[in-house]
C-alpha cells in the first residue's frame, strides 16, 4: 500500500499529525510491536488532520485488524467503524482472538454489543492452552468495565479444569 498521500498531504502538519504518521505510519510495526502507541493523538488532532487519520486507521482496519487499530476506533468513536467492528468479530479467522474480542469489547462499551460477555465467556472455555495462557494474562483488558458477576462468571470459565 502507498502511504505517500498520508505523509505528504498536508504542506505544514501539527506536531500530532507528525506524531500519527510516525506511530501508526512510517514505524507501525516496531511501535506496535512494543505496545508503544500514543492514543492520546486521537484526542489532540483536529480537522482536516483528523479526517485523515480516521480514513487512514479505517481503511487500514478494513484489511488488517490490528490492536492498535481497534484501540483508536474505540477512541474515535465514528459512527461508520462499527460496520467494520462488526465485520472483524464475525469475519476473523479464530486465531485473531484478540482483535475479535477488542473489537467486540470496543462495541460493548459503545453501544451496548449485548454479544460480547457470552464471546468472551465461550471463548474462555473452548480455547486451546495458547489462547488460555494470553487470556490469563490479558483477561484485565477483556473485563474491565464489565458488572462484578459478569467478570466472576468470566474468571470462571477461564479457571475450568
Amino acid at each position: 500500500m502507498d502511504y505517500s498521500y498520508y505523509l505528504t498531504k498536508f504542506s505544514n502538519p501539527s506536531a500530532t499529525y507528525k506524531k500519527f504518521v510516525r506511530d501508526y505510519i512510517v514505524e507501525r510495526a516496531t511501535i506496535a510491536g512494543r505496545g508503544e502507541e500514543d492514543i492520546s493523538i486521537w484526542c489532540k488532532l483536529e480537522g482536516d488532520e483528523l479526517d485523515t487519520a480516521k480514513d487512514f486507521i479505517f481503511e487500514h482496519l478494513k484489511e488488517n485488524p490490528k490492536i492498535p487499530y481497534i484501540l483508536a476506533a474505540g477512541t474515535l468513536r465514528d459512527e461508520k467503524v462499527i460496520p467494520i467492528l462488526r465485520n472483524i468479530i464475525q469475519t476473523c479467522p479464530d486465531r485473531y482472538v484478540a482483535e475479535k474480542l477488542l473489537a467486540a469489547k470496543v462495541l460493548y462499551e459503545w453501544i451496548g454489543y449485548s454479544d460480547y460477555i457470552i464471546m468472551l465467556e465461550k471463548t474462555c472455555r473452548v480455547c486451546d492452552d495458547e489462547v488460555r495462557n494470553y487470556l490469563r494474562v490479558s483477561i484485565g483488558r477483556f473485563i474491565d468495565g464489565l458488572l462484578e458477576k459478569d467478570k466472576l462468571k468470566i474468571i470462571q470459565a477461564l479457571e475450568r479444569v
